[in-house]
């Protein structure tokens, strides 16, 4: 009856061997290594180690020779040759006495393959500590559109959140009747490429210099009397904004901005200074 420890080498999920470095053989390998290295599970021929790291026997000297001295080693950098083609492998090894010889008990695994388990492991944890920061995010919007609901609705002036990231997180009634958008084709869009993204002669207007931006990251409140914002029709808006950060237990989560259409105001202003100057002229 096989032993437990047998049983783990034969079934591991991790190509191993148990080689014997003197005589340059492999005395045993689990299933997994004869399906990595393609050899047919009834082959009871002698194997040599040298052949199947033959692409890079100098490595393998090396790395045996550290397995040896150290007692364990691990490399990235050695090559098996598998049924006539090279495959890159993560190798560890430790060694181990038997009957007075000391044995290699050595673990491969596809390098490549490894390094997409990898990217995916470190995908699966960006996503869900960035899901995790927006959920926060989220929270502190709803409770800010929940405690000021009121002001919200009875504002003329357009209000709206965005996070760091540019994305809108509310819009208040008037902002949707001065931009002439539904709040729920601007939640979650980037606000500044919607409404922000041209100056009033149409040249491209950059996240990086836009105000409401830069109040966000340096927290510090931007007071704006003379900008431009679209509407849906591709109006271009004379507005004036204030644009507020928004904080978390200290830290910067977005920002709020009030705004107003100053179009008439700007054209009141210019007929008062054409009146003036047609005064003075008479």
């Amino acid at each position: 009856m096989k032993s437990l420890s047998e049983i783990g080498f034969t079934h591991s999920p991790v190509a191993q061997l148990l080689v014997d470095p003197q005589n340059d053989t492999a005395l045993s390998m689990n299933h997994e290594a004869r399906r990595l290295l393609k050899l047919e599970t009834s082959q009871s021929d002698v194997i040599r180690v040298s052949d199947l790291f033959s692409p890079s026997y100098i490595q393998l000297l090396l790395f045996t020779e550290e397995a040896l001295c150290q007692g364990k080693a691990w490399s990235n950098e050695l090559l098996v040759r598998s049924n006539h083609e090279e495959l890159k492998v993560e190798a560890s090894a430790r060694s181990v006495n038997r009957d007075d010889k000391a044995l290699i008990h050595l673990c491969i695994q596809d390098a490549n393959t490894l390094k997409n388990k990898r990217a995916r492991a470190e995908a699966q944890h960006h996503y869900h500590s960035g899901l995790g920061h927006w959920n926060r995010v989220a929270k502190v919007f709803r409770e800010f559109e929940r405690e000021n609901q009121l002001i919200l609705d009875a504002a003329g002036e357009g209000i709206y959140g965005v996070d760091t990231e540019g994305v809108t997180t509310f819009i208040n009634p008037a902002a949707e009747r001065i931009l002439g958008y539904k709040a729920k084709e601007l939640a979650g869009k980037n606000m500044h490429l919607v409404i922000h993204h041209s100056h009033c002669d149409g040249t491209h207007f950059g996240v990086h210099d836009c105000p409401i931006y830069q109040a966000f990251r340096d927290g510090i409140v931007r007071n704006i009397d003379n900008d431009i914002f679209w509407t849906k029709s591709g109006k271009a808006l004379n507005v004036e904004y204030t644009s507020t950060p928004i904080k978390d237990n200290g830290k910067i989560v977005g920002a709020v901005v009030i705004f107003r259409d100053v179009t008439q105001k700007i054209k009141d202003k210019e007929r008062l200074v054409s009146a003036l100057k047609e005064v003075e002229r008479l």
